[in-house]
């Protein structure tokens, strides 16, 4: 079977052998409120990269579990973040007498297989238990209680590898179209044949990788912007600008050149005067 020849790289434990296992949890939700309003609008979201480093006989502790935390405001969930994520991991491995590096990710066994699997199971049973959750330090204290936490911009940055892989890796396939008929072909990478090939291009090695770091802040798109106010404004009333534990969204709708109180704002009903009058 498929899931066993893989199951059994992760319990790989030879000497020279590193092997990281790492997945990206469901984005978690900001605000996370009770309240039927934010089923149906759009929200801010948190991200969680999670890398574990060892086999998966290897107790998971605070040694050997990474946690890269980020949010939908200052950088996008793409592969930068990843391989800058992974590549932040490497950087503060012991490598001392490595000769292999073996990353697995979620994509090639079931995803109950992934160490990082259970790391992201207790931090999403924790979440569910609060019903609650507006300021973005709320998750933070929550993979802090199992795990550390290193969080961008202040213990990581974002990288463009994207960019630099350009210019030093192979292109994985090529197309080739004979007799009318489309054929993938694969002349650099291939699967289960136990032949190693170098993926770089000529006279280039990844030493010469130089990714220049992506700046910290990106726009929010207007609609989901106007959805989160909206929504701030029907649960926690006209005052919710005023809330200490609700400046974050208040500086997003700023930074994101919305008028507070004109464009995201609908109207309020707490400035209206009732009539008491009856016929």
């Amino acid at each position: 079977m498929r899931y066993e020849a893989i199951y059994d790289m992760f319990k790989d434990e030879r000497e020279g052998m590193l092997i990281l296992s790492f997945d990206c949890q469901k984005n978690l939700a900001l605000p996370k409120v009770a309240d039927q309003a934010a089923y149906y609008s759009r929200e801010l979201y948190c991200y969680n990269f999670t890398v574990v480093t060892g086999s998966s006989h290897l107790h998971i502790s605070n040694e050997n579990v990474s946690i890269q935390t980020w949010f939908e405001n200052e950088r996008p969930k793409s592969s930068n973040e990843i391989a800058s994520a992974v590549y932040g991991t490497l950087q503060t491995a012991n490598l001392h007498g490595i000769d292999t590096v073996r990353l697995m990710a979620d994509g090639l066994v079931g995803y109950s297989f992934l160490p990082s699997a259970r790391v992201l199971g207790r931090i999403e049973k924790e979440a569910k238990r609060k019903e609650t959750i507006t300021e973005p330090k709320e998750y933070h204290n929550i993979f802090e209680h199992h795990w550390p936490l290193k969080v961008k911009g202040t213990d990581w940055g974002a990288y463009d590898w994207k960019k630099a892989a350009r210019d030093i890796v192979k292109a994985a396939s090529l197309f080739v179209k004979t007799n009318n008929i489309l054929v993938r072909g694969e002349p650099y990478y291939r699967t289960d044949i136990e032949i190693e090939r170098g993926i770089t291009k000529k006279n280039t090695s990844f030493t010469d990788a130089s990714p220049h770091k992506l700046p910290i802040g990106i726009p929010v798109t207007k609609d989901k912007v106007n959805d989160v106010g909206d929504l701030l404004l029907k649960h926690f009333s006209c005052e919710w600008k005023s809330l200490d534990s609700l400046q974050w969204y208040k500086r997003i709708v700023e930074s994101n050149g919305h008028n507070v109180g004109e464009e995201v704002e609908l109207p309020c009903d707490c400035d209206r005067e009732e009539d008491f009058s009856f016929v």
